[in-house]
């Protein structure tokens, strides 16, 4: 069926008809039974407007790339990588910095160590929006997040938090000496288990 649309508007294409019309392949099929199954539930509960509106929103929403900073900064090569990432992809951005030294430790916490966290996250704010600056230039969504503890239950966690995270951008672990341009920028696909 695709095929044949595509065709058709190859067809008018070349023809010189109206070039608004694009084609363009539609994924996440669970993320659609998600949003379809979370509706039925409202609706069975009786809350139709906010079934409505889950069922719109599941179809608007984006995929997203979620890129990590090393601590509270984003390096300027992954910055750079993940805009034109995400540019090249239709895909929004989610910056997260998490803080693994000043992690969670109960539910309580020391003034001093309430202190360093909020220090933290001024410092990963500020970070952040540099590439928000990015990200806005080439009118692509952006959000950020601050997490503490430790990196991959982070990840985790806002993996089931927000929906349509499909890619992961990471710092790389080894930087190259000064003079080389080569850097290999971690890209991991998040798939669902």
């Amino acid at each position: 069926m695709l095929k044949k649309l595509k065709k058709k508007l190859q067809n008018k294409k070349e023809q010189g008809a109206d070039e608004t019309v694009r084609v363009e392949k539609q994924s996440g099929f669970q993320e659609d039974y998600d949003a379809k199954m979370e509706a039925l539930s409202l609706a069975e509960a009786g809350a139709q407007e906010m079934a409505q509106k889950t069922i719109v929103q599941g179809r608007m929403e984006r995929p997203k790339i979620l890129v990590v900073g090393k601590e509270d900064i984003f390096t300027e090569r992954v910055m750079d990588y993940t805009v034109s990432l995400a540019d090249r992809l239709g895909y929004d951005i989610i910056a997260m910095n998490v803080n693994t030294v000043v992690g969670q430790s109960g539910t309580f916490l020391s003034p001093f160590k309430k202190h360093l966290r909020e220090e933290f996250e001024k410092r990963a704010t500020e970070a952040a929006d540099l590439l928000r600056q990015k990200a806005l230039a080439k009118e692509i969504q952006f959000e950020h997040v601050v997490k503490f503890g430790e990196v991959s239950k982070a990840v985790e966690e806002l993996h089931h938090e927000m929906r349509r995270i499909e890619f992961v951008v990471t710092e790389p672990e080894a930087y190259p000496e000064k003079g080389e341009t080569e850097v290999t920028i971690p890209v991991f696909s998040m798939q669902k288990s």
